[in-house]
C-alpha cells in the first residue's frame, strides 16, 4: 500500500525523505487502527537502541497508539482487516510511523502459505537487535534463497547454527517438543513461547544446528503477518499439525 502521509517525531507529514542513518525497528500488527502489543514493542524497540546506540528515547506508549490510529486513517487503511504498522528509532534521535502491508487474516494465526526454504550462511554484524543493518542482509538473503528456487531463507551463521527464517524468530517441532534458538528479545517470539505452554507441549532454547532441521517433524517462523509453516528445506519435507495447534493458543 502507498501512503500519502508518515509520522516523524509525532507529527503527521507527507511521506517524501524518510530519515537518513542507522536505526533499529518494530513491525507492529493493527486491528482495526489499534496497534497490538504497543508496549511490548516500545520495550524492545527501546532495548535495542540502548544496546546498539547506547541510549534509549522515551516513547510514550498512549501518544503513539493515537498516532497510529491517525495515520492509519489518513492513509485509509480499513478497519476490518489488519495490518502492519513500520516503527524506526533512527541513531540520529527521530521516531518515525509508516503504514506498511495490509494483512488478510483477522487473527494472528497460522498462514495458508507453506512455502520452501534454503540455508543461507551469514552472520549478523555486531548485534542480533532488530536494525537497518539486519534488515540489509536479510534482502541480500532472500535473493540467494530465491536463486535456490526458495522463498525463504533460513540463516545460519558461520558456526552452523540456525538464527532466524525471514529475519524472524525460528522455531523447530521434534515430537512434542519445540525448540528455539537463544535470540534478542522478540514480542513475536515471546508470543510463541507461551502459547506453546498453552498447547500443553515442551518448550526449549537452545542451540539449532543446520543438520537438526532433517530431523525436525515441523519448521515455522513468526512475525507481524502471523505463524509461517515451512513446507520444505532441501528434500526435508515437513507437516504443521503441532504448528497449527500452537498458532491457535496465540492471543
Amino acid at each position: 500500500m502507498t501512503d500519502n502521509v508518515c509520522c516523524i517525531d509525532g507529527h503527521m507529514e507527507a511521506c517524501g525523505t524518510w530519515p537518513d542513518g542507522l536505526y533499529v525497528y518494530q513491525n507492529i500488527r493493527t486491528a482495526g487502527h489499534e496497534p497490538l502489543y504497543l508496549d511490548r514493542h516500545i520495550a524492545c524497540l527501546r532495548h535495542a537502541a540502548r544496546e546498539v546506540t547506547g541510549r534509549a528515547p522515551e516513547i510514550d506508549t498512549a501518544g503513539t497508539a493515537r498516532d497510529i490510529a491517525e495515520l492509519l486513517r489518513r492513509n485509509n487503511y480499513p478497519t476490518a482487516v489488519q495490518s502492519q504498522v513500520i516503527m524506526r528509532w533512527y541513531a540520529s534521535g527521530h521516531l518515525l510511523l509508516a503504514g506498511g502491508e495490509i494483512s488478510p487474516y483477522r487473527e494472528f494465526g497460522l498462514r495458508s502459505i507453506y512455502p520452501t526454504a534454503a540455508v543461507v550462511t551469514y552472520d549478523n554484524p555486531l548485534s542480533p537487535h532488530p536494525t537497518s543493518a539486519r534488515e540489509a542482509l536479510a534482502a541480500i538473503a532472500r535473493l540467494r534463497a530465491a536463486s535456490a528456487g526458495a522463498r525463504i531463507a533460513i540463516q545460519a551463521d558461520s558456526a552452523g547454527l540456525v538464527v532466524s527464517a525471514d529475519n524472524a524468530p525460528v522455531f523447530t517441532v521434534r515430537e512434542y517438543t519445540v525448540t528455539t534458538p537463544p535470540a534478542a528479545d522478540s514480542v513475536e517470539r515471546s508470543l510463541v513461547i507461551e502459547a506453546v505452554g498453552k498447547a500443553g507441549l515442551q518448550m526449549a532454547t537452545a542451540d539449532i544446528a543446520v543438520a537438526d532441521l532433517d530431523r525436525a517433524d515441523e519448521i515455522f517462523f513468526i512475525d507481524y503477518r502471523g505463524i509461517t509453516s515451512i513446507g520444505r528445506c532441501g528434500s526435508r519435507a515437513y507437516m504443521h499439525i503441532l504448528t497449527e495447534r500452537i498458532a491457535e493458543n496465540i492471543r
